[in-house]
């Protein structure tokens, strides 16, 4: 549905009254015409920002810009009249005076001059009264030579292009401008409920409007009801009678779009016509040339009618309008509409077709998962993204299964101080392990933890392209079809952790479940929302991670360990073995990980001498064994996947290697580490959390090497790398320092 920033404009008279309630008006545009309100005893002063108290309000005219993206509240001000009384005493008294010498000129002046002919200011009076029972007071008065019609504010009341002086509610008088003499030359002729609303044009019935400002229950809508071409709903206003629901969808999460229901029922309740077409000519041609057919309205009766109308009621009740709306005008320019039990037509801008004449998914919150924000996104538990396999059963019917790619839950910052965990926000959800593809499942390979966070940033940020329903009750098996939702292609799931007392602790889980179609030519996916009830289209950007490979999901760095926990390393490889145990009992982890006072050992002993290093700058330094093995252990943190051997290798080949075991390894790492989470953190853990890890490499072209760890693997590395890391081993037993950046 398109947006326009189309605003209401309410009007507050206090303690006068205002013929009109409200207007529509859109930002950065004029006002335009603005209504006048009475007071009596008073003059009115205009209209401003805030009332009276307001000591900084602003005055506003027809020709200011609304300066506001939200409904505005315009209030009167007055003044009183006694006031301006009080103000012109003091000059009585000079007043008189003056007056009887001039009478005593004028005399002496008739002697010998011919009468002078003095005009005063003509004080006729005109009175008219609105429909809403407000009187309207008129003067005729000269000014600049020429006598003109002004309001009660002296204010010249607005011509119109013909010459006639327009009132407040529409009425044409003619003013003599030499003699001061006037006339009604023409009254806007109203029925029933009609009023006249700017420019002399008819509002169908008094406007009623979403703002509860005025406190006039029959001005305020209560309720709309809407049929259409795509079927019928209800809104109005629950029982705190502030905001509007949807009957029928209460419990929805996905509830009314605040915005779109200021719009339709500006539409609806603001019925002010283009044109009032002549009704004798309209039972002459007939109803049907405009739309309508003969057939029975809402209370029974007879009369001309169409498919698409709706019936708007005010908040009190009492106060309730059914509008039909007919064809759209050949130029496109409106349609149009007639009211129930009137015969009139009339032509109505294209407001009405566009927000009324809409499917009832174009009023609700868009939304496919429960709402968070960049602060709480990532309270995410047994994420995981499934491709959906569909196999028959005994009867042959489809079953879904479910091929589980990845699934992870977010570690809490608490969870994770002190522990080998530490530098990793996301783990692989240990719920769904044993169905994950079998790299994940060897608990060998990390998941990335950055990509982790922008799948699920998309997931609450997604803009969707638009909602195709709204309640999953009657859904067809043909429109699941047409969104690619029969059989959809892909499942995502996550628990949510809602903080609902917002004290920083999750105290309520929420599952969001959504079922995702294939991707479509328009580059869009439809998904289905078990939560908000919604099918919607998004772009394809937001979910894109469906397609991801394996590498895409995983930590690159896949050495990861701190070296506080890392308790041994084997290096064997058919050109040297070494295995490396270290002690870090004498370093302090009292505040912060640390391995400031480890010992290392090769093969059970330990490496104690100290090279002498040449530093950037030329000076010599002491180089003991522990540091020169930090710089071998920094070798393997920097070691990264290369990416995927898919391209170069079969499934057979590869599952070969991974079959192989230590046969053909052109380097074998073992490690297993250790961290101390059930003393450091014992709010958390009552065991200590361990990582072993078996990483070979197997050489199959001059510059790759295929990986495994813990037997699975689908990626490479460069075979450089891994011959750095037995020199490097070397380097460290032997005394030979170890540049920790060289490819060799």
């Amino acid at each position: 549905m398109a947006k326009v920033n189309l605003i209401n404009i309410l009007f507050d008279a206090g303690k006068g009254q205002v013929g009109q309630s409200s207007k529509e008006g859109k930002s950065g545009e004029p006002f335009g015409v603005l209504p006048r309100a009475f007071r009596e005893g008073y003059i009115f002063e205009g209209w401003f920002t805030g009332p009276e108290s307001d000591a900084g309000a602003r005055k506003v005219t027809a020709d200011d810009p609304v300066q506001s993206e939200d409904d505005l509240t315009l209030y009167a001000h007055f003044r009183k009249q006694g006031q301006e009384k009080e103000k012109k005493k003091s000059l009585v008294r000079t007043q008189r005076i003056a007056l009887i010498s001039i009478i005593a000129a004028i005399l002496i002046l008739a002697i010998t001059l011919p009468i002078v002919t003095y005009y005063v200011i003509n004080s006729t009076t005109y009175v008219e009264e609105g429909p809403d029972g407000v009187k309207y007071k008129y003067y005729i008065r000269k000014d600049k030579g020429n006598y003109v019609m002004m309001d009660q504010d002296r204010k010249v009341l607005y011509v119109n292009e013909d010459g006639y002086y327009t009132t407040a509610i529409g009425t044409l008088m003619q003013v003599d401008a030499a003699t001061g003499d006037y006339s009604v030359y023409a009254k806007v002729d109203t029925e029933g409920s009609e009023v006249v609303g700017a420019n002399q044009r008819i509002l169908i019935f008094p406007q009623m409007t979403q703002a509860t400002s005025s406190g006039n229950e029959d001005t305020i809508c209560g309720k709309i009801e809407v049929h259409n071409s795509y079927g019928s709903f209800t809104v109005y206003r629950d029982a705190t009678q502030t905001r509007f629901s949807i009957l029928g969808f209460e419990d929805n999460l996905a509830g009314i779009d605040l915005t779109a229901i200021a719009y339709v029922v500006s539409a609806a309740g603001y019925t002010l016509s283009m044109q009032k077409l002549d009704t004798a000519k309209v039972l002459e041609n007939g109803f049907g040339e405009y739309g309508f057919v003969m057939g029975t309205n809402t209370k029974g009766e007879t009369e001309a009618v169409s498919s698409n109308w709706y019936t708007i009621t005010s908040r009190s009740g009492r106060k309730s309008y059914t509008v039909y709306v007919g064809d759209p005008l050949v130029s496109g320019g409106g349609c149009y509409v007639k009211l129930e039990g009137r015969d009139a037509v009339y032509v109505m801008s294209n407001t009405i077709q566009t927000y009324l004449l809409a499917p009832l998914e174009d009023l609700v919150s868009k939304m496919l998962v429960y709402p968070a924000s960049m602060n709480t996104f990532f309270n995410v538990r047994d994420f995981f993204m499934a491709e959906n396999v569909y196999t028959p059963d005994e009867e042959g019917k489809d079953k879904l299964d479910l091929k589980i790619k990845i699934a992870f839950s977010y570690v809490d910052m608490a969870a994770r101080t002190m522990t080998m965990k530490s530098s990793t926000s996301f783990e692989l959800s240990p719920t769904y392990l044993s169905v994950m593809e079998p790299l994940f499942a060897s608990r060998g390979y990390e998941i990335n933890s950055d990509n982790c966070s922008t799948v699920l940033q998309n997931m609450y940020s997604m803009t969707i392209k638009r909602c195709v329903q709204y309640g999953l009750e009657d859904v067809t098996d043909e429109e699941l079809e047409s969104w690619g939702l029969a059989k959809p292609k892909y499942t995502v799931r996550y628990i949510y952790m809602v903080d609902t007392n917002e004290d920083g602790v999750p105290d309520q889980d929420v599952v969001n479940l959504v079922q995702i179609s294939e991707e479509t030519p328009d580059k869009t996916f439809f998904v289905l929302s078990y939560l908000t009830q919604e099918v919607c289209e998004v772009e394809e950007s937001y979910l894109a991670f469906l397609n991801w490979d394996n590498l895409q999901w995983i930590d690159q760095y896949f050495f990861n360990m701190n070296l506080a926990f890392c308790q041994k390393i084997e290096v064997d490889s058919p050109s040297y073995r070494v295995t490396f145990t270290t002690d870090n009992s004498a370093s302090d982890q009292s505040k912060n990980i640390s391995s400031a006072n480890i010992r290392v050992f090769a093969d059970g002993e330990e490496l104690t001498y100290v090279l002498d290093s040449t530093t950037s700058t030329g000076k010599y330094k002491a180089l003991p064994a522990v540091d020169n093995f930090r710089k071998f252990y920094q070798s393997l943190l920097w070691a990264s996947i290369e990416g995927s051997a898919q391209g170069d290798l079969s499934e057979e080949q590869m599952q070969a290697f991974r079959d192989a075991g230590d046969e053909g390894a052109q380097l074998v790492l073992r490690v297993h580490g250790e961290d101390n989470a059930a003393a450091a953190n014992p709010d958390h853990y009552t065991e200590n959390n361990v990582r072993d890890l078996v990483l070979r490499f197997y050489q199959y072209s001059e510059r790759r090497s295929f990986m495994t760890i813990n037997g699975e693997g689908e990626f490479y590395v460069l075979s450089s790398f891994v011959e750095k890391i037995i020199s490097d081993a070397r380097r460290a037993v032997e005394g030979v320092e170890i540049d920790s950046t060289s490819k060799y």
